[in-house]
C-alpha cells in the first residue's frame, strides 16, 4: 500500500520541504483551464503517482493524477492520500481540516473515496467539494453525483449536481440544493 501525507511539513523528504517553502514564496502559475496547470521545473514536485503544483489566487496544492484525477487542496487543508496506486492514481484520500476538491472524469472508471472525520465520500467522474470542520463536514457537488456515508451510522444519501449536505455526529443526513452564495464562497477558495 503506497500512502503520503500532504499536511505541515507534507511527510516528504527535508529536501522537498525546503523547496515547498522556497515555493510559497515564488509566484505560483495561473489556471490555463478548470483542472490544466502550466508547470514549470520550480512549482512541480512528485508525490507517487502524482504530481504536485503550487496555485495562487488563492493558495493551494493542486496534484494531477495522471489524466482523469485531480484534487486541489487549499494552502491550510490537512490531508493524505492514502491506498494502492491503480491505473495512475491513488484510491482516495483522508481529509482532516480544510476545503479540497475532487475532479474525477467522468469518462474514466475510477473509484475514488474521501475519508473525513464524519462522512465518507465514494465518487465516480464528479467535480466536488468538501470542507471539513471540527464539528461537520459539508459536501457539495458541482458536476455528477457523490454517495455520502455518516460515518458510524448506516445513514447514506446520494447528491446530484448542486446539491450539498452537512454532516455532523448525531444529525440526520438531509440533502439540499445549495443557494449561489453558500456554493461561491467555497468555489471561491479553488479560484472559481
Amino acid at each position: 500500500m503506497t500512502e503520503a501525507r500532504i499536511e505541515p511539513g507534507f511527510g516528504l523528504g527535508r529536501r522537498t520541504l525546503d523547496m515547498f517553502r522556497i515555493m510559497r514564496f515564488k509566484t505560483a502559475v495561473g489556471l490555463a483551464a478548470l483542472t490544466l496547470l502550466s508547470a514549470t521545473p520550480t512549482n512541480a514536485q512528485s508525490l507517487g503517482a502524482c504530481r504536485v503544483e503550487i496555485a495562487a489566487n488563492p493558495p493551494r496544492k493542486v496534484l494531477l493524477c495522471g489524466a482523469a484525477l485531480t484534487i486541489e487542496a487549499e494552502e491550510e487543508a490537512r490531508f493524505r492520500v492514502r491506498g494502492k496506486v491503480a491505473a495512475g492514481h491513488p484510491e482516495g484520500v483522508s481529509v482532516s481540516d480544510g476545503a479540497i476538491l475532487i475532479d474525477v472524469k467522468p469518462d474514466r472508471h475510477i473509484r475514488f473515496q474521501v475519508l473525513t472525520p464524519h462522512a465518507l465520500a465514494a465518487v465516480r467522474g464528479t467535480v466536488y467539494a468538501l470542507d471539513v470542520q471540527q464539528a461537520e463536514t459539508a459536501v457539495f457537488v458541482a458536476r455528477g453525483r457523490v454517495t455520502v456515508t455518516q460515518r458510524g451510522s448506516r445513514a447514506i444519501v446520494t447528491l446530484e449536481q448542486g446539491q450539498g449536505v452537512d454532516v455532523g455526529p448525531g444529525r440526520p443526513l438531509e440533502v439540499k440544493t445549495w443557494g449561489a452564495e453558500r456554493v461561491s464562497k467555497l468555489m471561491a477558495r479553488f479560484g472559481r
